[in-house]
């Protein structure tokens, strides 16, 4: 065939002496390719026109696509990968540009470029690492039935907005793309994406507000990033179950108004000690999952009490679990979790600890503390302490209006204030509590308390003397078969 070829189109080419279409040449050659043949070149045309396709980078793609299988007496996959490489050469299909120290690199003529694009529309999976080169091609969003799609270590800048094309794909793998900056905002009409992994995108700072469009969306992986701000929308996800936020330090630095931590198990996990970056912003904030907190040097890290806004903590171990062990790891981290001055609700549920928080106290064991001063706590609920033996020398409370204590079938024992301002006071399911000596605090002679008066507490009852006010009016005790105001 003869003549000067002009343009890459080889549909318009037509040869000048034989009038023969280079086009037509060409498709009888790929269709007469054997069918193993034919399925590695297909894949061939995904990489960018002019791109420089590395040969072991290639023969990986089709092994992992099956697409050369074993011959009779050769059980060595890439030797076959090889063999099909340098026939598709030899054909002419592909050329080899660079050689260097035995690593070869080939490209396609622009002719021959099209030829597979309509066979490989059927393809479900494509994996391609490594690539050299700024854009996707536009023609892996012609793969209609393409449901994974893994690009990995490559530099490319962006995706093509044509993704939106690829109604079927459920799993999106774009570890490692170091240029990304982030995702085209169709990637939201891919409704049935269930798993999008950026990790390792270091040049990844935002998403696209239409990611809060994809309702199938179950993992987002954004660990190791930079990214600096959620989609406001996210918390529309409602089948999200794992959200990947790991070393995310640009994000987390910035997340200032946090109500729910959950502490995971393990190093993958977010750790309690994340909290002392977050959260300065936050009034309301439950803690879930403590029982996993291993070291009470991280729970001293979450900086609770330096959080000057907090007025509202719930802090919540595990529940249903009646075991003793672990009780002084607990009660260490309890102490570690003391809540800023200014806190108004203190919740507690769970906690498997022998003695309360030091915090709590006024005095352990007859000494004396410097107690933490809670000066507008106005409620406080404690439940479910299942080793919690004396609840006693709870620190002066002025304007606790409520407090409330449920399911301790241990405690024995319960002291402490003056509680000037209390209101309610609620005691469910104390099996254990015994004779508990309730005076007003006026009642109290200054100085040592109880000597000197004549109609309140005999001095061998002290230990069990909880001082209020006189504002008392609701008093709701249920399930304390041994107990005695």
């Amino acid at each position: 065939m003869a003549g000067h070829m002009r343009g890459s189109n080889l549909l318009h080419f037509v040869g000048e002496e034989s009038g023969v279409s280079v086009s037509a040449c060409l498709r009888l050659s790929y269709f007469h390719l054997p069918s193993h043949l034919k399925q590695c070149f297909t894949i061939c045309s995904l990489f960018p026109k002019g791109h420089k396709i590395d040969k072991e980078q290639l023969i990986d793609l089709w092994i992992a696509h099956d697409m050369i299988t074993l011959e009779t007496g050769v059980d060595y996959l890439d030797y076959i990968g090889h063999k099909c490489f340098n026939s598709l050469v030899q054909m002419s299909f592909l050329q080899v540009v660079n050689e260097f120290y035995g690593r070869a690199t080939c490209s396609m003529h622009d002719l021959v470029h099209d030829l597979p694009s309509l066979y490989v529309k059927y393809l479900k999976y494509l994996a391609i690492s490594r690539l050299q080169c700024e854009a996707l091609p536009e023609a892996i969003s012609d793969i209609w039935s393409l449901q994974a799609l893994h690009v990995t270590f490559s530099n490319l800048l962006e995706l093509p907005n044509s993704i939106s094309k690829l109604q079927k794909l459920r799993k999106l793998n774009l570890f490692g793309f170091g240029n990304l900056k982030c995702l085209p905002n169709s990637i939201g009409d891919c409704q049935m994406i269930s798993s999008i992994d950026l990790c390792n995108c270091k040049k990844l700072r935002v998403l696209p507000e239409s990611i809060g469009r994809i309702e199938n969306l179950r993992v987002l992986r954004l660990g190791d990033t930079y990214i600096e701000r959620l989609p406001s929308n996210i918390t529309t996800l409602r089948n999200l179950e794992c959200l990947d936020l790991d070393h995310c330090w640009m994000l987390l630095s910035q997340l200032q108004k946090l109500n729910f931590f959950v502490v995971g198990e393990g190093k993958k996990y977010a750790a309690i000690s994340e909290l002392g970056n977050v959260g300065r912003n936050s009034e309301d904030l439950m803690v879930r999952g403590i029982e996993h907190v291993m070291e009470p040097d991280d729970a001293h890290k979450a900086c609770l009490k330096h959080k000057a806004n907090l007025q509202r903590l719930d802090l919540l171990w595990r529940t249903g679990v009646t075991c003793e062990e672990n009780t002084k790891l607990e009660q260490a981290v309890l102490d570690g979790l003391e809540p800023p001055p200014g806190i108004k609700v203190l919740r507690i549920n769970g906690y498997s600890g022998r003695e309360c928080a030091r915090w709590m106290q006024n005095q352990v064991g007859g000494r004396v503390l410097v107690p933490t001063y809670f000066a507008v706590l106005r409620v406080m609920k404690l439940n479910n302490f299942p080793n919690l033996k004396h609840l006693d020398g709870l620190a002066e409370l002025p304007c606790l209006e409520k407090l409330e204590l449920w399911r301790m079938p241990s405690l024995e024992s319960i002291s402490g204030g003056p509680f000037p301002s209390l209101v309610k006071l609620a005691m469910w399911d104390l099996p254990r509590l015994g004779e508990v000596w309730m005076v007003a605090e006026k009642s109290m002679p200054n100085g040592e308390e109880g000597r000197g008066c004549s109609y309140c507490t005999p001095h061998s009852h002290m230990g069990r003397v909880l001082k209020v006010g006189s504002c008392v009016s609701n008093l709701d005790i249920s399930y304390c078969p041994k107990f005695e105001v």
